[in-house]
């Protein structure tokens, strides 16, 4: 069969579908399940890379006291510690990455093209303060050694806590071997048409 026969529909959904990758956990802290009262608080937590990134299609969620993701209202990513208050988080921040109001199932989902590098530390920020629904899972004496948690009360700014961790989990999934194929593949495809 000649490639001109070739369903074009086939191919570019068989690329789409090897080049797409199922979301794992990059990393995260489930030691401990101490309960915090959050009433008027935001909340924050350094998080360190592991070795084998980068990564996009990023989540990122606490964990509430029954064990499910949580998210409310906006969280920033930054690339450094951030002593401001909550209200002045915004693109304009010193080492801003993204941000995003998007939940979906507990965690906040970043833009798909937002990409995260391997042994690195980030910042996560809320922008809103929770309203005491809900309690977060935390830790006690530094069980996540890739950073802290970082707190701010009634809209003031954040401090690092230092040898407390929340729950969390950053998930996302690892862009270049599909993407290289894809663009590989791509390419031969055009110099196959072009020839016949």
């Amino acid at each position: 069969m000649s490639l001109k026969s070739f369903p074009l529909k086939s191919l570019f959904i068989g690329l789409f579908l090897f080049s797409t990758a199922e979301a794992a956990v990059i990393t995260q802290n489930t030691t401990g399940a101490l309960p915090t009262v959050l009433l008027g608080f935001s909340l924050g937590q350094s998080v360190t890379t592991p070795s084998d990134g980068p990564w996009n299609n990023l989540t990122f969620n606490w964990v509430s006291t029954g064990g499910n993701p949580y998210a409310i209202g906006s969280l920033f990513l930054l690339s450094q510690p951030y002593t401001g208050v909550t209200a002045n988080l915004s693109a304009s921040t010193i080492g801003y990455i993204d941000s995003t109001s998007t939940i979906a199932g507990g965690k906040w989902a970043f833009a798909a093209s937002t990409t995260i590098q391997a042994n690195t530390q980030y910042y996560f920020y809320m922008s809103a303060a929770f309203n005491g629904s809900v309690e977060v899972l935390y830790s006690v004496l530094n069980p996540y050694s890739g950073g802290s948690e970082w707190f701010s009360a009634l809209g003031g700014p954040y401090t690092d806590l230092g040898l407390t961790d929340l729950q969390f989990q950053l998930e996302g999934t690892t862009p270049e071997p599909g993407t290289f194929l894809l663009g590989i593949v791509g390419l031969t495809a055009l110099v196959l048409f072009r020839r016949n």
